[in-house]
């Protein structure tokens, strides 16, 4: 097994850390540019609330708050440095549960 920076991605593991870059870089967009309020729909809000939907269960993990990066980048590290040993313990079936 290799050690070092960044070694050993796998295939899930780089689609995810696509998928969250671009899904962040659209919420930037949508929100400052176009003025879409997409994160106040996606995110979770809680079940007795009028703002819940089903689907917020599915898009909340993806949903930061792009006033605030500092959320992104640090999900995006915690991502970056063990979603790859966790995958590989798992397996991709259980870690993407």
């Amino acid at each position: 097994m290799q050690r070092g920076f960044g070694n050993g991605f796998t295939q899930t593991g780089k689609t995810l850390l696509m998928m969250y870059g671009i899904i962040y870089l659209l919420e930037l967009i949508a929100e400052h540019w176009m003025g879409i309020p997409v994160v106040s729909t996606l995110m979770l809000h809680p079940m007795g609330s009028p703002d819940f939907r089903i689907w917020q269960f599915l898009t909340h993990p993806f949903i930061h708050n792009p006033n605030q990066p500092i959320g992104f980048l640090i999900n995006g590290l915690v991502l970056y440095f063990f979603m790859d040993p966790v995958e590989l313990t798992l397996g991709r079936t259980r870690f993407l549960k």
